[in-house]
């Protein structure tokens, strides 16, 4: 059950739940979203190709024109958000760099517009990245949030521009998710059931070889419920030694450390260009009380070189909790099972994806083992899934000639009525493998995938063009996924399926 283009990535998700679920309401290919649900949900997909220049450029929107189950087509004017209720959310998205000057850089911004017209009503996020080479798919992970947006219809789209003057880039495969929880029409501070946060600094100042929290913002939230907590951070770094070991660590309260501690490398200067490299960073904290709350992000830099970062943000999205009875369950990677450094993707490994062992190009290497959700309580509704994780690279190995490698996250159950197993990837794109040091921190959303029989999720990388002894090391992993509701949904508009005659009208 799925539908693959060499080098880049699909989501193609297909319902398997066993519970009433709301029904379609049409297709739109590459476009998935939730109709009237107090958790809306949108998911953009694009795999054109498209240069940008130094004017900021749409680059994913909503669905203009679909289509409905009689064929007739239905205006969307691009909503891809649309709720009962005011909502906090995830805003998430990924861009595949095709080519490009290395040392060039470009910006990443969202925008909510207005529905009807091109006014940008709010900016989310602002975020910045170097070309790192040309030649290769170099894939980046954007994070940010929205907090107490009203209810009714709204579009996001991912916008990008080139800064450097007189240059231009090539961007490939992209893909924007936005997911909300209801935020009981409270702006930030005020306690809610599931609360949401975004603070940000613009000083510049210097990581140093002391963990402190003083170089980013201080969020204090209070929630209600017990909730599942997805924090997320960003900081533009401007200068340090290249290839230095940064690291960082979400804290809740007073615990005595972060839950986990996730690395980045301080950035190559290029000649001709000013070192702006932004880094989006994002984890879980899973089972927080309801009670007040302070989140801090706590960083250092290893060898004790200072490393000089400006633009800083601070953010957090919360879900409900899993009580035992609504299927909202949170589930992590084992964190203390063995993961296998070194990664030959001309080598078949003694596991390989349910999909398929990924030949004629590079074997698929596993990065995790599995992790697996248990079956929905009897009488669950249809539910999305959210997600996040972060992988360290430690370096590469041989000639790399051809550079270019791919992260998928496999999840499959064994569907006992249709008697096979029904597989989808909640995450299939380009990423880079550097020389030296570097990081992943990516995230993975699903509509409608069902649950009804459990799933097993495993995170799977390769390199695209296989070499002997062409070698990739992988070190510290982290990832989690979480269920979400879409209590009051009326419909939904869903992507084409390539494999079902006729679905795409």
């Amino acid at each position: 059950m799925r539908y693959r283009i060499s080098l880049m990535f699909l989501l193609f998700l297909v319902a398997a739940s066993l519970f009433a679920a709301p029904y379609e309401c049409g297709t739109c290919p590459g476009h998935y979203v939730m109709y009237q649900s107090d958790y809306p949900y949108g998911e953009d997909i694009d795999l054109s190709d498209l240069s940008l220049n130094n004017t900021w450029q749409t680059v994913l929107a909503g669905c203009v024109t679909a289509k409905n189950p009689s064929h007739n087509s239905v205006t969307l004017n691009g909503v891809n958000y649309y709720s009962n209720v005011a909502t906090n959310g995830q805003v998430r998205g990924y861009i595949a760099v095709k080519n490009g000057t290395s040392g060039v850089r470009y910006e990443v911004r969202f925008v909510r517009k207005a529905v009807g017209s091109e006014t940008i009503v709010q900016t989310y996020g602002w975020y910045v990245r170097q070309i790192k080479n040309s030649g290769f798919d170099q894939g980046e992970f954007f994070f940010s949030s929205v907090q107490n947006l009203p209810a009714g219809q709204h579009r996001f789209e991912l916008q990008a521009r080139v800064i450097d003057s007189g240059y231009t880039m090539t961007i490939g495969p992209r893909w924007q998710a936005v997911q909300g929880v209801p935020s009981d029409n409270l702006a930030p501070g005020f306690q809610s059931r599931y609360p949401s946060d975004s603070q940000v600094l613009s000083n510049s100042t210097s990581i140093t070889g002391t963990w402190s929290s003083s170089q980013m913002p201080t969020i204090t939230f209070s929630n209600s419920e017990p909730v599942d907590l997805f924090p997320q951070a960003y900081f533009e770094t401007n200068g340090g030694t290249a290839g230095d070991q940064i690291s960082f660590g979400f804290q809740l309260d007073s615990e005595p450390s972060s839950r986990r501690v996730s690395d980045a490398a301080a950035p190559t200067t290029f000649a001709g260009f000013a070192t702006r490299q932004g880094i989006n960073i994002t984890d879980h904290i899973e089972n927080v009380p309801a009670g007040t709350h302070t989140l801090k992000l706590w960083v250092i830099s290893r060898t004790g070189n200072p490393v000089t970062v400006s633009w800083r943000s601070l953010e957090l999205v919360s879900f409900p909790k899993d009580n035992g009875v609504n299927g909202l369950q949170f589930t992590q990677f084992p964190t203390a099972s063995p993961v296998p450094a070194v990664k030959d993707s001309s080598v078949l490994p003694s596991q390989s994806p349910k999909s398929g062992n990924g030949a004629p190009f590079g074997y698929w290497q596993p990065v995790t083992d599995e992790f697996s959700f248990n079956p929905d309580p009897a009488g669950v509704s249809w539910l999305d899934w959210t997600g996040e994780g972060f992988i360290e690279i430690m370096g590469r190995s041989g000639t790399w000639s051809d550079t270019r490698a791919e992260l998928m996250i496999e999840t499959y159950h064994w569907d006992s009525n249709a008697g096979k197993y029904q597989i989808t990837d909640m995450a299939f794109v380009p990423v880079n493998i550097p020389p030296g040091r570097g990081s992943i921190h990516f995230f993975s959303e699903a509509f409608g995938w069902g649950n009804a029989y459990g799933n097993k999720i495993r995170i799977w990388m390769r390199k695209v063009i296989p070499v002997a002894s062409d070698t990739f090391q992988i070190g510290k992993v982290y990832a989690a996924m979480k269920l979400v509701p879409t209590t009051n949904g009326q419909c939904y508009y869903r992507g084409c399926d390539p494999n079902t005659p006729g679905s795409c009208y």
